[in-house]
């Protein structure tokens, strides 16, 4: 579309505001993750003991896990 060369160092702001354009997939996929978030934690379910961390057992050596941000 804008004929840029893949040597070229432009960041993909700067290619967003040339064709006036704006993040959208990362929108879509924010506000997806919060409904299937939503819908998880309605029910009693082995999912939503992972995701809140309510699982039972031995402490993990080494380093923590990531936690699940929304």
């Amino acid at each position: 579309m804008l004929k840029i060369s893949w040597t070229e160092k432009v960041t993909n702001k700067e290619v967003l505001d040339k064709i006036k354009e704006q993040r959208q997939i990362w929108k879509k996929i924010q506000s997806r993750r919060s409904k299937m978030i939503g819908h998880i934690l309605r029910y009693e379910s082995l999912l939503k003991k992972i995701i809140e961390g309510d699982v039972e057992g031995h402490i993990a050596r080494g380093r923590q896990r990531a936690e699940y941000m929304i």
